[in-house]
């Protein structure tokens, strides 16, 4: 029933009974489905007595079925196993006295067994047994998503009356103060209290030594770790040191591990199989912990115990380096007899390739015999040797040299000569091993001049895989497994740099790339010559440089000399240290758009300039440097950081090259997954395309369905081949947001590279902009009752207020439906915490929501809503919130606020008394407002920190409400007003998604009508169209009929005819105009949104009553004297105004009040000249006043 090779989640139960009292019990579930139980029974009714009610003696071979376990197979389960942690919520178990059992209700009435501790945790104290009283059950959050890391771990609690935390970190299904791996009570706030935070750390995971010392600040050596990954520990005074592995252990092989403490550098390092794999750092000449007891090998008590062998333990008493510990391993074959060393490029492009084979003991170079060509040849895997270049031949020497030829499409050259291949007098040659790295087939690889990989990590060489030149560690620059791929080249001190030699000598100043990985530490406050700092590459010589790369604060500094100019530019911002960033440099001097220098980092592009102009002053003599300006003067610029994959190109790189190369972050040597899909579905099934990308293009795998998790979907049905996959599926929540988890490994190709992992969400519900990053929306539709409800089902909010004031439902003054009216004193309290909503600490979010706030002014500091803490401390600041009014009495200013730091938001036209719409953001990074589509606010702002220590507000935006928040009865923290429409999203959305939401004032869940209609038609038969839209998107499956939905004053519908167009949405229909059509007789209901009509060419009374023509009867009262004018404007009636008259004062029409009103008229100014006029004010008339025509509104 569960053995389709897909993941999924077993719970179980066992209950052991009591003899005599009550029966024993095991039932177990598959997807919270109940797959199985069997109760025991007889006088010794227990778990102990063995005796089974059924056949199946408590055991489930088949779901639902009732086959033994017997003849199961006892093949190892072949499919992945999830950690209870890989769910965003967790269930929990619950321990009881005999069993361990999962339950929800609210009775806990049993006792945890302990050993002879003597505790009080609820009840007074008591020796070997504490019975618990309350116990606090519920979900668990881990993070947002994803899992807890291996390692030490601190858990907290914050209580009133005493807590305690427990995990079971020897796992044997209970609780104890005496566990095997230690305490088990992780956090103890026992005791009434005041509210007080407690923590505590343990490690989980996996630890188990395979040389230790104990020590007090941690056990210094090497570790196993989970997951196949080694980690070695070291203690200073600072505390504990250590260095976990990026590279898991070979299962089933030898695998040699290295641990290396360099005391005089400061340096712990962590080698395995001789690469490079971890390091830390501490204080250079700070001496260890001192320890005088044993070393255990395998094993220690508290620790897990190492399963597998050991072979040659070795201790050095000096820190040795990479070189030394690379021949220690040679290529695992180690050092103890005559060894081989084959010396070839690492990384190369060569075809052939030459390779040098040279045979020592103890260090010195020995003449072997035996070797044969044949032997050589049958060791290659990936190419062959060429005969003819196999010297000295099958003779007796201590070096041979010879070239191989690559196989078509190979990536890479494995050399495995075996051991015994030859002799030294007897004694036989270990094996020799090597590998060799092909050059891909990247993007752009016929434009590359150089590509250095920095993936040597052994002594101080760098090799280029494209080009001839071969750089130098200098100072003490080194490697670094922090790296992107493989190793990175890191600098720490004055004088570290990195000579690349040369430039390519087909480099051309005119027309070049540059592109690699960079991670500042920090900023080095040092400048070139010319005034760059923390110079990364540089080209130049002994007379200075013509390009140098850095960077000052968050922003690129660049300094180039051309032909046309010299100049150092900042450009951009976005970077953050100890973050890894990707940069490309763009230079054509030729560009069409006359930018001749465009920067691009992390996908996008940083910026252009046409500063410089002309070919860069390059010589012959101009070399590469990393980490500095200048090798005469390396302190100059210096840059503290580390570099990966440096790469040089002849032609100009674009944004989508840039974009490809950087490939979401991973690089284009990773296999990545691009993941197509709509955000918003509303009916099943649910569709994702699934492209895989590597080397900048598309790349076939095969795909791992267990790497699946699907959250509120079923298991999806997989289809395609190649690169291009499709996953269907069928969401189970409704509304709601289907998350689909594509974890490592999801595809692999013919290399066994494995993919990234990469996530995404599908909001599932109704077609609203984002809403798969939709975590609540109150819509304020409920009517009647005091609480409010999520349309997602998950929060709810309860009306509350000061002096009996509270909220109350409102149909007749809404944006939608019913909104909600908060009459000052009055606000809904929520139960969404901003963690539950996903906005908590500094994560993005984005608040939207129309308001329609009235007079403030019986509060002095009104607030539209607010979450989190009031709290602010060390720059941190826990609440999120929208207050106060002030400006004018159209409000044209409120605070986005953070507790203790407030924006000012401004708004030209105002914000009270009409509806408006506001989308209160953050990005992370930036605070952003948006008032009715238009960005009021941008600000950089760090230090956001949104605590849970109140939920989300409306009407008030603290969680306060007596004292000083208390004034003349009135709550001045609270808002008046009306709100409609609330949302949360877990994302700061883009401003095209924000104008979406604000949909030109009509919102983006109502569905609109637009004609095309031509303006002047003639007696004869016209056609016309009609699209209906909602969100943006065309909508197609409606029920449109053209005899009952269209209606035409002025003219006839055809009935019979309707056509619908797919591409575009559109609907097409015919009509006929009446030959006695008057301007009168076309119904202006046809143009949305409009509000008032005034024509000069009606008859009648129009100067003292003028008609509105717009069907919603808002006549127009005269005042002074207008006069209508029979031939004012193309020889048709206009009305005149005179301006002040002596007699009857100033002369206007005025007309009732229309909110977010545009006006559109002509006009003829006594000055000279016709003027068509458009106004964005909200003033209740217009008239001949120059305040008017002058104004901001018109233009």
């Amino acid at each position: 029933g569960a053995t389709d090779g897909k993941l999924h989640e077993l719970r179980w139960e066992m209950k052991v009974g009591s003899a005599g009292n009550s029966s024993g019990r095991v039932r177990f579930w598959i997807d919270g489905v109940l797959a199985g139980e069997s109760s025991t029974t007889g006088s010794n009714n227990a778990l102990a007595g063995g005796v089974w009610a059924g056949s199946n003696d408590g055991g489930f071979g088949v779901l639902g079925g009732n086959n033994i376990c017997s003849g199961e197979s006892t093949d190892a389960w072949p499919y992945a196993i999830g950690s209870s942690l890989l769910y965003e919520f967790g269930e929990g178990f619950k321990v009881k006295s005999g069993y361990v059992y999962e339950e929800k209700s609210d009775y806990f009435d049993s006792a945890i067994q302990y050993d002879g501790s003597t505790f009080d945790l609820a009840t007074g104290g008591l020796t070997g047994t504490d019975s618990l009283g309350g116990v606090w059950f519920g979900k668990i959050r881990i993070s947002n998503n994803g899992f807890l890391k291996s390692g030490e771990i601190t858990f907290g609690t914050r209580s009133n009356e005493g807590s305690a935390l427990w995990v079971d970190l020897d796992r044997d299904g209970d609780f104890s103060r005496s566990g095997l791996n230690g305490d088990e009570m992780v956090v103890n706030n026992l005791n009434n209290h005041n509210a007080r935070n407690r923590v505590g750390t343990v490690f989980l995971g996996y630890k188990a030594p395979f040389a230790m010392r104990t020590a007090s600040a941690t056990n210094p050596g090497l570790f196993a770790g989970t997951d196949s990954f080694s980690t070695v520990y070291h203690a200073t005074d600072e505390g504990e040191k250590l260095a976990v592995g990026t590279e898991r252990m070979l299962p089933g092989q030898w695998n040699h591990l290295v641990m290396v403490v360099n005391r005089e550098e400061g340096k712990l390092i962590h080698f395995l199989n001789g690469r490079l794999v971890g390091e830390d750092s501490f204080v250079a000449d700070r001496d260890g912990e001192m320890y005088s007891n044993d070393w255990y090998i395998g094993g220690f008590p508290s620790l897990n115990k190492f399963s597998g062998w050991m072979d040659e333990l070795r201790l050095y008493n000096i820190a040795l380096s990479d070189l030394e510990v690379s021949k220690i391993h040679n290529w695992g074959t180690g050092d103890m007899g005559i060894t081989g060393e084959l010396i070839a490029p690492f990384v190369t492009d060569q075809n052939p390739i030459p390779v040098n084979l040279k045979f020592r003991q103890y260090g010195n170079e020995v003449a072997i015999s035996g070797l044969t060509i044949a032997e050589v040849n049958a060791s290659v895997t990936g190419g062959q040797i060429d005969p003819a270049t196999f010297l000295p031949g099958e003779v007796n020497a201590s070096s041979f040299s010879f070239s191989i030829i690559p196989d078509e499409n190979a990536t890479e050259i494995n050399f495995a000569l075996p051991e015994a291949s030859a002799n030294y007098f007897g004694e036989p040659t270990l094996g020799v091993n090597f590998q060799i790295k092909i050059v891909p087939d990247v993007l752009d690889k016929d434009k590359l001049l150089n590509w250095w990989w920095f993936d040597e990590a052994v002594a101080n060489k760098v090799g280029d895989g494209i080009g001839e030149e071969n750089g130098t560690l200098l100072g003490d620059a080194s490697w670094s497994a922090d790296a992107m791929f493989g190793t990175s080249v890191t600098f720490e001190n004055s004088g570290d740099m990195v000579d690349l030699g040369l430039a390519d000598s087909n480099f051309s100043g005119g027309r070049f790339s540059l592109s690699f990985w960079f991670k500042r530490n920090e900023e080095s406050f040092n400048w070139s010559s010319n005034l760059v700092s923390n110079v990364m590459v540089s080209l130049g010589d002994e007379n200075g440089s013509v390009l140098e790369v850095g960077s000052k604060s968050n922003s690129i500094d660049i300094y180039m000399s051309t032909e046309m100019k010299k100049q150092q530019i900042t450009v951009g911002s976005g970077i953050n240290d100890t973050q890894w960033h990707y940069l490309t440099l763009s230079y054509d001097e030729n560009a069409s758009d006359e930018n001749e220098l465009k920067v691009y980092m992390d996908g996008s592009l940083l910026g252009a300039t046409g500063t410089f102009g002309g070919s860069l002053k390059y010589k012959d003599s101009h070399e590469w440097l990393l980490g500095t300006a200048s090798l005469k003067n390396p302190s100059l610029g210096r840059f503290i950081g580390k570099i990966d994959d440096f790469r040089v190109f002849s032609n100009n790189l674009d944004l989508s090259k840039h974009a490809a190369l950087y490939n979401y972050g991973y690089g284009d040597m990773s296999l990545t997954l691009v993941a197509d899909y709509n955000g918003s579905v509303q009916s099943n099934p649910v569709r994702a395309n699934l492209t895989f990308r590597k080397f900048g293009q598309d790349w076939p795998v095969d795909f791992n369905a267990s790497r699946i998790i699907m959250v509120n979907a079923n298991e999806p049905i997989i289809s395609g081949s190649g690169s291009n996959w499709t996953l269907e599926f069928n969401s189970t929540v409704n509304p709601g947001r289907v998350s689909v988890g594509l974890q490592e490994g999801t595809g692999y190709d013919s290399s066994g590279l494995q993919s990234k992992p990469t996530e995404f969400q599908i909001g599932f519900g109704r077609p609203i902009v984002a809403l798969e990053h939709l975590t609540a929306w109150w819509k304020f539709d409920e009517s009647n009752g005091s609480i409010v409800y999520d349309y997602l089902g998950k929060f709810s909010g309860s009306f509350a207020g000061h002096a009996g004031s509270v909220p109350r439902f409102d149909a007749s003054q809404s944006k939608f439906g019913n909104s909600l009216y908060f009459p000052q004193n009055a606000w809904v309290t929520t139960n969404a915490s901003a963690a539950s909503l996903g906005i908590d600490q500094d994560n993005p979010r984005t608040i939207s929501f129309w308001m329609h706030a009235e007079d403030q002014s019986n509060a002095n500091d009104p607030g539209i809503y607010g979450i989190g803490r009031r709290y602010s401390n060390d720059g941190k600041r826990g609440i999120w919130a929208l207050r106060s009014f002030w400006d004018t009495s159209s409000y044209r200013r409120f605070n986005s606020s953070y507790w203790g730091l407030d924006h000012q938001v401004f708004v030209s036209e105002g914000v009270r008394d009409k509806w408006v719409h506001i989308a209160h953001i953050y990005t992370g990074e930036f605070v952003q407002v948006y008032v009715n589509g238009f960005q009021c606010l941008n600000a950089e702002q760090d230090g956001i920190e949104t605590q849970n220590f109140f939920p989300l507000q409306f009407g008030r935006w603290t969680d306060e409400t007596t004292g000083g928040v208390i004034d003349n009865n009135i709550h001045r923290r609270s808002f008046k007003g009306w709100l409609d429409d609330f949302r949360v999203y877990d994302e700061a959305l883009h401003e095209n998604e924000v104008q979406a939401i604000y949909g030109e004032g009509a919102g983006d869940f109502q569905v609109h009508a637009s004609f095309e209609i031509p303006s002047v038609v003639d007696g004869d038969t016209t056609e016309g169209k009609v699209k209906f839209t909602r969100n943006g998107e065309a909508l197609t499956n409606l029920d449109f009929n053209v005899s009952t939905d269209l209606t035409m004053t002025g003219g006839i519908i055809d009935s019979s005819f309707l056509q619908f167009n797919a591409d575009d949405g559109s609907y097409t229909f015919r009509f006929s105009v009446d030959t006695n059509a008057s301007v009168e007789n076309v119904s202006p209901t046809l143009f949305e949104g409009l509000a008032l009509w005034l024509d000069a060419n009606d008859t009648g009374d129009v100067v003292g009553n003028w008609k509105d023509k717009s069907g919603r009867d808002r006549n127009v009262t005269a005042h002074g004297s207008p006069e209508l004018v029979p031939n004012g404007f193309n020889a048709l009636p206009i009305m005149r105004y005179s301006g002040n008259n002596a007699s009857t004062g100033r002369d206007y029409h005025n007309f009732g009040k229309i909110g977010n009103v545009r006006t559109v008229f002509w006009v003829w100014k006594n000055s000279g000249g016709y003027y068509f006029m458009l106004g964005d004010s909200d003033n209740a008339h217009f008239h001949r006043d120059s305040n008017m025509f002058n104004s901001q509104w018109a233009s």
